[in-house]
């Protein structure tokens, strides 16, 4: 399929247009539509596809042989996912990607993108080495949620989690991408508690906030981190 719109992600970041439109032909790259909560990737099928997300969100989620999903990482606009998987395929038959809401996303085959062709291409190299930048980025957005989940409080895993989010968004009123199930998924805390705590802390004045949108209140945060 020829792809017609220019895509922006730190997978091309150096790489020339002309450029990118060859490795685009050359990993049978394709542009697909999901619906909210539409499956894209699972690893029982293996991990062959890079993606890269052009409109809306992702959500990588780890399900277990008892039915419960876990949100490990979740993925926007720009942003490429799937790539620690398609490294290691031999271990994501519990792994999956879902759109976390409307979502167009770019599907390539990944052994195309990470094995560099014949002909030593000089964009080839470039594109390896944004790959591994890519994947060390992946490890730190992990260390982070372990930041989150290792605080000793419920209240403190929201404010660590949405103060993170507020900085991304550079403003004091933000939208997460995540809804109550899937933000509990990934503090590893049960719904109800979360939600519970949520309507504490709109009434202590830390935070607003109506479905996905958020307002943090800065001196009552400061205040939090003061006691």
């Amino acid at each position: 399929m020829e792809i017609k719109r220019k895509i922006i992600s730190p997978i091309f970041m150096g790489i020339e247009d002309v450029e990118i439109v060859k490795i685009m032909t050359c990993s049978n790259a394709r542009i697909e539509g999901f619906k909210r909560s539409e499956l894209i990737m699972h690893g029982e099928e293996g991990f062959d596809k890079l993606g890269v997300v052009l409109e809306g969100a992702v959500n990588m989620i780890r399900e277990d042989e008892y039915g419960s999903s876990f949100v490990i990482l979740t993925h926007e606009q720009g942003e490429p996912f799937g790539l620690s998987m398609a490294i290691d395929p031999e271990h994501t038959e519990d792994l999956c990607v879902y759109a976390a809401t409307g979502s167009t996303v770019l599907l390539m085959d990944a052994s195309r993108l990470m094995h560099a062709c014949s002909n030593n291409c000089t964009f080839h190299t470039k594109l390896l080495s944004n790959l591994l930048n890519i994947v060390v980025k992946v490890n730190m957005e992990l260390v982070k949620k372990q930041c989150h989940m290792s605080q000793k409080t419920l209240r403190m895993k929201l404010v660590s989690y949405l103060t993170e989010q507020c900085g991304h968004a550079g403003t004091e009123c933000f939208c997460i991408t995540l809804n109550r199930q899937q933000l509990a998924d990934y503090l590893g805390v049960d719904r109800s508690a979360l939600s519970a705590e949520l309507s504490k802390m709109k009434r202590d004045g830390l935070i607003d906030y109506s479905g996905r949108e958020f307002k943090l209140n800065a001196e009552p945060i400061r205040q939090l981190y003061e006691k």
